[in-house]
């Protein structure tokens, strides 16, 4: 905490809300939370938005820490750089993010470490003049062209090992985020609150399963890591974790071709697959039991997602009357570039749903409404086939 005050947030902003800033650091502690990944590039390229990159690697650096938001860079990617690190800022209570990166710039390995604060525009007295600022603050080092650059190299390392961020060697690239002062229960009940550790493994296992699932191939696996205060929480497989073991069926099926192809008839073109699984209700997980919890008491539910195998949403189908029973299903759009641009261009900023209003009249706007069309189909008739038909099932005597 002594690094972060002293080396880190030594300059505070002039704004008023900064002032809370200002009084929780003068404290005795703070809270951060943190999320780092391995594996990854990390924030490469260069640390200018003014200048034009010549090396190989992509600017993700600029596109996270300098630009408002940024398009999709990557083929058939899971988003952009706009809502989700904004998300990032909304998230702690002053609006302050630390980032430190391992990553690559023109071929070399690079360690950068830097903080930044989106907060309101105010007006403050510089010199002997009343200036206007747009809110938006960096914490690094002091550069005469740019203002403000990312520690680097050994300085880098040294205020990382000093915060307590993960080590990393040149090999090990990634990115950690240190989220000072996080709102993590502000939205729950008083008598529904969760110890923190349970809340971040729901919220890992509903969004982020279908890459943890124990069939997903080793490059696209993601292993997940939860640490509370030094305490680490069991992380299970989603198969083990119902309702998930259904979903992770079902996917399984997408994956090797089984299912169903969703097809739209003009323009003539497959949309997708689509594959559903019944089975026994399991019980459920203590902390998938509160009132507030994302998992179904009884699972009738198709998980929505584009190739990238990143959850979108769910659609609620028809339950079993047996509630001894239960089902998931699983539809991932197609991996054809006209197709897959159709159902992300749908999404809206959050990346939570596919809104074909999104969409110009055209064979794009036709896909994503085909497409919703027979998903919604399957759920309404999966638990109940004879409704397909219009038809109900008749009661009397046998």
């Amino acid at each position: 905490f002594g690094a972060l005050r002293e080396h880190v947030f030594a300059e505070i902003p002039k704004d008023a809300d900064a002032a809370l800033f200002q009084e929780e650091l003068m404290g005795e502690s703070l809270e951060v939370f943190e999320i780092a990944d391995f594996g990854t590039s990390g924030l490469s390229g260069p640390t200018r938005a003014d200048l034009v990159a010549d090396g190989p690697e992509d600017p993700d650096f600029v596109n996270f820490m300098r630009n408002v938001g940024a398009a999709r860079d990557t083929h058939q990617g899971g988003g952009t750089y706009g809502y989700g690190k904004t998300s990032l800022y909304a998230l702690s209570r002053h609006s302050t993010i630390l980032v430190d990166s391992q990553t690559t710039c023109d071929g070399l390995p690079v360690r950068r470490l830097m903080a930044c604060r989106l907060g309101g525009t105010f007006a403050a007295i510089e010199g002997d003049v009343r200036k206007r600022f747009t809110g938006r603050h960096w914490w690094g080092s002091l550069d005469v062209t740019s203002g403000v650059e990312p520690f680097s190299g050994d300085e880098a390392i040294r205020l990382a090992c000093l915060l307590g961020l993960p080590e990393r060697s040149a090999e090990a690239t990634g990115t950690t985020i240190m989220i000072v002062s996080p709102r993590l229960d502000e939205e729950d009940d008083e008598d529904e609150r969760l110890p923190v550790g349970p809340h971040l493994l729901e919220t890992v296992l509903w969004n982020f399963w279908p890459r943890m699932c124990r069939d997903t191939p080793r490059h696209r696996k993601l292993s997940v890591y939860i640490d509370v205060d030094g305490e680490n929480v069991h992380v299970p497989d989603p198969e083990d974790y119902p309702p998930l073991d259904h979903f992770a069926r079902a996917l399984s099926e997408v994956r090797s071709g089984g299912g169903q192809i969703v097809r739209s008839k003009r323009p003539a073109m497959d949309l997708g697959r689509i594959a559903m699984v019944k089975g026994l209700r399991s019980d459920r997980h203590p902390g998938a039991l509160r009132a507030h919890s994302p998992f179904p008491k009884q699972a009738s539910h198709i998980a929505l997602m584009r190739p990238v195998e990143l959850v979108v949403k769910y659609v609620e189908g028809e339950a079993f009357s047996d509630a001894r029973f239960e089902w998931g299903g699983v539809f991932v759009c197609s991996d054809g570039d006209e197709v897959e641009a159709a159902f992300a261009d749908a999404e809206p900023p959050a990346h939570d749903d596919w809104i074909p209003d999104n969409l110009p009249k055209g064979r794009s706007k036709t896909f994503v409404n085909v497409g919703l069309k027979r998903i919604n189909e399957a759920a309404r008739t999966f638990a109940n086939p004879l409704s397909a038909s219009g038809r109900s099932e008749e009661r009397g005597q046998s």
